[in-house]
């Protein structure tokens, strides 16, 4: 089992083995004096009720008050709340919620009994009513206050729950208010083997002593219902910091197919509800989860910290509010929708919808590389706003397998993609998907865009006579004859260096900037013979490369050049794949190989040809050489 632990502060506890002065405001004070029940608690073994046999109306509420024995609101941490038990037994009594002067339920929040801030908090047709039960609601005394009594408060000595009721409850006592605790609301999870359900257990632990995960009782000893994470009959509702690890301590956490629920907090801030996921050596692992906000206010953010590893697999998130990822986060088949802004933090994002985002853009990169990152992808626009924003330096890239669906072709503020970059050139390469197939559907903040659309995917499979994939596999795949759109064996007229840049003249190369080339022939540059290079093109005829090369600035041979269609180590599903338009069939030929570790292996040969709409998918078969 994991460890769990909460922020929150207890101010009250409506016990009757602790001394506790509770009373009511001066303006609603119809009710009866609140004193111990316990019959009708919802924490510990005591609430604090009051009668209510008069009716209220609009002008004699009744109210259910802590005292507390100072000002809490010295040394107060903006940000944090307080977390209220409150109950009324008879939803359908109370008035509607936000009635301008005054609502069903209400928290007042004061220094004295006579001037009271006063926070709209339920009613009939909120919440948990009109069937009535106790909630726990939450208010941030920092925000302003939407209505008072007298001038309102000037500190946070007296709390407690204000009742607005239509008739008259001559039988028991419908009102009550139950433990009041403050703080930032934070849950949180260390250690190995957490999961939702112990989360909630330790959240409405009741029972005494020592609470599961802890190991103390230093939680109210015990009967600590703390409202943040509880189990609604098969759903979670969520409220408050529910953290992943800690600063100094990591978590290892995973769970799956449950359903959270984001609690409605009108009375607090945008990020009040917020999920973050702490220290590097944290891991968090959801598959099939899905996230909800009920409210519009604090919708529930998400941030990824310290580079943590984060896997979400077929999650969904809806009404939610802003994401930011990091380079460990690895986001497979979730949907997002009418969520706020997604930063990408060079995630691995794959097979994902991104449903009519709220904010200015959907998702966000912080480079064309970062771009590049998300692939087989839907982006559906909600009619404003732009879909992929891609920021940084400018640079060619690959979208691959990307559907941009009811973007504008014409208002800026609508695009598919938003390339927020304001010099240079970036070439966005389109391989498969829909939506973006000129440089119209794309946004500039001053870059030159060129959208080439076409591109196909070269595949090839490294695997064992079993069909075990190969990982970090060597994959080479080159042109095989002069029938294809690239050179084969072409031979150049010059190379020159300065410094470290080299400059190959090749007549009509017809290549792009990130292509790769296979150089042969040169008799003086041992380091640059016989190697793959990346070519970044500075003309039809001409093309640089980076070269550790410290002797003459010419190079000497007859010296040809080759495409290279595929070239690099395959993952751990045996695959290495690239994208890029071919005018016409190109043929190839090539290898794999795994001669430098183990488990090392016989070269598996590669043969056939890239269709220019098709591409091309292969296999190499790998027998053992050891």
């Amino acid at each position: 089992m994991a460890t769990y632990s909460t922020d929150l502060t207890t101010a009250a506890l409506a016990d009757s083995d602790v001394t506790e002065s509770w009373t009511e405001f001066a303006s609603a004070n119809t009710g009866g004096t609140p004193a111990d029940d316990d019959e009708n608690f919802i924490q510990g073994v005591n609430c604090q009720s009051q009668t209510t046999g008069t009716k209220s109306g609009t002008s004699n509420p009744k109210s259910v008050v802590y005292q507390h024995g100072s000002d809490l609101s010295s040394g107060w941490t903006s940000g944090h709340a307080f977390f209220v038990w409150q109950f009324y037994a008879v939803g359908s009594n109370l008035y509607d919620y936000d009635q301008t002067t005054y609502s069903g339920l209400e928290i007042g929040i004061s220094n004295d009994s006579t001037n009271v801030d006063r926070f709209f908090v339920g009613g009939a047709n909120v919440r948990r009513n009109p069937y009535g039960g106790w909630d726990n609601v939450v208010v941030d005394p920092e925000q302003t206050a939407d209505t008072t009594y007298g001038t309102g408060g000037a500190g946070y000595t007296y709390i407690g729950s204000i009742a607005y009721t239509i008739n008259a409850i001559s039988k028991g006592t419908p009102h009550a208010v139950d433990a009041i605790r403050y703080g930032r609301g934070e849950i949180s999870v260390t250690g190995t083997g957490g999961s939702f359900s112990e989360l909630a257990s330790y959240n409405d632990y009741n029972a005494g002593g020592t609470p599961p995960g802890t190991s103390s009782t230093s939680v109210d000893s015990g009967r600590h219902r703390l409202g943040l994470f509880s189990d609604q009959n098969g759903t979670y509702l969520w409220k408050g910091m529910l953290a992943f690890g800690l600063t100094g301590s990591s978590v290892t956490f995973s769970d799956s197919n449950e359903t959270i629920l984001i609690d409605d907090c009108p009375k607090t801030y945008a990020a009040f509800n917020k999920i973050e996921v702490r220290n590097a050596s944290s891991s968090v692992t959801l598959t099939n989860v899905t996230f909800t906000a009920l409210g519009t206010l604090a919708k529930g953010n998400w941030e990824n910290m310290a580079d943590a590893t984060v896997a979400l697999d077929g999650c969904s998130f809806n009404g939610m509010g802003t994401f930011i990822f990091d380079s460990n986060t690895t986001i497979d088949g979730c949907i997002y929708n009418s969520c706020g802004l997604i930063t990408t933090g060079n995630a691995d994002i794959d097979s994902c919808v991104f449903n009519q985002g709220t904010g200015a853009v959907a998702v966000t990169t912080a480079s064309p590389a970062e771009a590049a990152n998300i692939t087989n992808s839907e982006f559906i626009s909600d009619g404003t706003g732009n879909g992929l924003e891609i920021t940084g330096t400018a640079a060619d890239l690959t979208l691959t397998g990307l559907i941009f669906t009811g973007y504008s072709t014409t208002v800026d503020a609508n695009k598919a993609i938003y390339v927020n970059i304001s010099t240079g050139t970036v070439n966005i390469t389109i391989s498969g998907g829909s939506g973006v197939t000129l440089s119209s559907h794309v946004r500039t903040a001053g870059a030159t865009v060129n959208v080439i659309s076409g591109a196909v995917t070269v595949q090839v499979k490294a695997a064992l006579k079993a069909g075990t994939a190969v990982e970090s596999a060597r994959v080479f795949l080159k042109a095989s004859d002069g029938t294809g759109p690239f050179p084969f064996e072409e031979t150049v007229t010059s190379i020159t260096r300065s410094t470290t840049t080299a400059t190959v003249t090749h007549t009509a190369h017809g290549m792009a900037s990130n292509d790769k080339i296979y150089l042969e022939g040169i008799t003086d540059k041992t380091e640059d013979n016989w190697r793959v290079i990346q070519i970044t093109v500075t003309g039809v005829n001409t093309y640089t490369f980076t070269t550790t090369d410290s002797g003459s600035t010419s190079y000497t041979g007859t010296i040809k050049s080759t495409f290279v269609a595929l070239n690099g180590l395959t993952n751990a599903s045996g695959i290495l794949s690239t994208s890029r338009v071919y005018s016409s069939n190109q043929p190839v030929t090539g290898w794999t190989r795994k001669s430098t570790s183990s488990p090392l292996l016989q070269e598996g040969v590669l043969v056939g040809e890239v269709d220019s709409t098709n591409g091309f998918s292969g296999t190499a078969v790998m027998l053992s050489d050891e």
